[in-house]
């Protein structure tokens, strides 16, 4: 009766979250949601106007939260949004625009995190992922970027490790850079 389950986040502390998609007439139909593991009843519903994917979104336990981070697709300047929503009472803490991709014109794409900081691939054109870097998860500061270069289309994948960035472009092509 809600929608459709897009992704299952996780769980924690009891606590099931999960994004749904609801069709309708609304912009924005994307809808975080949170439900008790051992009676399944509902425990929030976060609203439609929150800027929230229903993909780009994950648990980061350490920090007791979910984030969702994600942008949409331009030519030109398009906002990345960054919502984090405490995972034990559904609060929101932060929902604002990542302003540092601004002047970079760069709109986020798929991401991770590891130890206070955001990896990501992010493009500057209409749809390929061409570029990858690094944010500060508290200030949302860029510490780093740069486009892949030799890169076979649209980056489609990135982890981390604490010495290495792994990126794998659309033509099946490993990229690796050793963080300083």
């Amino acid at each position: 009766a809600h929608g459709e389950i897009r992704k299952i986040i996780g769980v924690f502390d009891n606590i099931l979250w999960l994004t749904m998609y609801r069709a309708g007439s609304s912009k924005d139909k994307e809808v975080l949601v949170a439900i008790n593991v051992h009676n399944g009843k509902l425990l929030y519903m976060l609203p439609e106007e929150l800027p929230i994917s229903d993909v780009h979104v994950k648990l980061i336990e350490d920090k007791k939260t979910i984030v969702s981070i994600k942008s949409g697709i331009s030519t030109g300047f398009i906002d990345s949004y960054f919502v984090e929503i405490d995972a034990l009472t559904g609060k929101v803490s932060r929902n604002q625009t990542i302003k540092a991709f601004e002047k970079e014109n760069l709109k986020i794409g798929l991401w991770q995190f590891q130890e206070d900081k955001i990896y990501f691939t992010a493009n500057k054109d209409f749809l390929n992922a061409t570029h990858i870097g690094v944010l500060d998860y508290t200030t949302l500061d860029l510490l780093w970027f740069e486009e892949v270069k030799d890169r076979k289309a649209g980056l489609k994948e990135i982890q981390a490790s604490l010495d290495k960035i792994y990126v794998l472009d659309q033509g099946n092509q490993l990229h690796i850079y050793e963080q300083e």
